[in-house]
């Protein structure tokens, strides 16, 4: 017979899932199935910490440096699936983990710049005329991947940002973390060739794209090419097939967090729906209980009555003497 697990332990494994669906623990210790100190959630994050059980998200700066989040989030740790023996995390399943670190990919940004003061190095690259305009497209490998610095006649340069991805987690700050990084790029390419650059104008924005899994969406997209939905003439998100499967895009970082973390709200209503369907049959039982023991209370007052109301319709007691 399996050892049944205590009331204590239940609560454990569900401030796990809840720290591990991405919800900081000055939510969880409020929630209705929860309800404890900050202090008890304090204690099992610093011992989860230190098993291995949970670690915290960081973001990383324009610098390459790590900075905690705010408020603090935390995601699976590295022994999370080695701890199976525990009751802890018997059970817990790391698909929640699996969909907050989920990859996102980052479409082509193009930035454009005037410049101000031109090159003082000469700048190696492939040469070709556009349109007239002598151009010279100078390609550097970065962290990120290769980013192509595109001057015309020493006049203006485009900047082609490689495509890249970014985790669930960090949606909400693409953008800001985006330009950023094409700082960066500038920063460097002045200082390469001692030149100056105006502010950037962006030519292309950047775009999140994720991939589609409903199979209504993806047939009406193969059908129809581009699906677009839009409101008072502005583009919020679209379906294409720019890299062969069908994608959801949008520019909008709220849009992209809501559509990529929806598969852990999903589990997480399901954890709800468990925890109330077992709320609602201890109701049940409760008041199947109660109607029980009330019939039973009715039972004897109606047997009292009947002896009272035998005694008052003057039945003859068998004990008196009739004159």
């Amino acid at each position: 017979m399996p050892k049944k697990i205590s009331s204590s332990e239940r609560r454990k494994e569900k401030i796990l899932k809840y720290l591990l669906a991405g919800f900081p623990s000055c939510k969880v210790k409020d929630f209705k199935d929860i309800k404890c100190t900050k202090q008890y959630i304090y204690k099992l994050i610093k011992k989860w910490k230190k098993q291995g059980i949970i670690e915290e998200v960081y973001e990383i700066n324009e610098k390459g440096k790590k900075r905690k989040t705010k408020p603090i989030l935390y995601g699976r740790g590295g022994r999370l699936t080695e701890a199976k023996s525990t009751k802890l995390t018997s059970g817990v399943s790391p698909e929640t983990a699996k969909i907050y670190e989920k990859p996102m990919r980052l479409n082509l940004v193009v930035l454009y710049y005037k410049i101000i003061e031109k090159p003082k190095k000469k700048i190696v690259g492939k040469k070709f005329n556009l349109r007239g305009v002598s151009v010279i497209d100078f390609v550097h490998v970065f962290a990120e991947g290769k980013v192509t610095f595109r001057i015309f006649n020493n006049e203006s340069m485009q900047v082609f940002m490689p495509e890249t991805e970014v985790k669930a987690m960090h949606l909400r700050h693409t953008k800001k973390l985006m330009y950023e990084k094409a700082m960066v790029y500038a920063n460097w390419f002045q200082k390469r060739f001692h030149c100056r650059l105006g502010l950037p104008e962006i030519r292309q924005d950047f775009h999140i794209a994720i991939e589609e899994k409903n199979p209504k969406l993806i047939e009406l997209c193969n059908k129809h090419g581009v699906i677009k939905v839009m409101e008072d003439d502005k583009l919020l998100y679209w379906w294409d097939k720019s890299k062969g499967e069908v994608e959801f895009e949008t520019r909008e970082e709220e849009i992209a967090e809501e559509v990529a973390l929806q598969p852990i709200k999903i589990l997480w209503l399901k954890d709800k729906v468990e925890f109330l369907d077992n709320e609602v049959k201890m109701l049940k039982q409760l008041y199947n209980d109660g109607f029980d023991e009330l019939n039973k209370k009715l039972d004897d007052i109606n047997n009292d009555i009947k002896k009272i109301l035998e005694v008052k319709e003057g039945k003859p007691d068998e004990k008196l003497d009739v004159v």
